[in-house]
């Protein structure tokens, strides 16, 4: 299943709060795909959509990634999935975000 048609499953037969994805990439101009639908389910309050451009910002900068708005978002992700049988789909490279999410979950 894409992440795509997951989303689409979760927002059929999920509670519509309890929807949330995470995307991360590298550049909003390059990478950023679908966002137009994960937009305009966000507005349309059936999608918690929380978005991270890890090279997107000046240079210096601290790097965003999905695991770091993931750990800020803890507790309402541990809320969703234990307590709530909500959905969270996760769109980024999966290594890095499993090794850094998992001592912290």
């Amino acid at each position: 299943m894409t992440l795509r048609t997951g989303v689409y499953v979760g927002l059929t037969v999920g509670h519509l709060a309890d929807n949330t994805l995470y995307f991360g990439c590298r550049s909003e101009s390059k990478d950023f795909h679908y966002k137009h639908e994960w937009k305009a389910h966000a507005e349309a309050q059936a999608l918690c959509y929380r978005v991270a451009f890890s090279r997107d910002g000046p240079e210096g900068r601290k790097r965003t990634y999905v695991q770091d708005l993931m750990a800020e978002d803890a507790e309402r992700v541990w809320d969703i999935v234990g307590r709530r049988d909500g959905w969270v789909y996760i769109s980024g490279y999966v290594y890095f975000i499993e090794d850094s999410l998992r001592p912290r979950f």
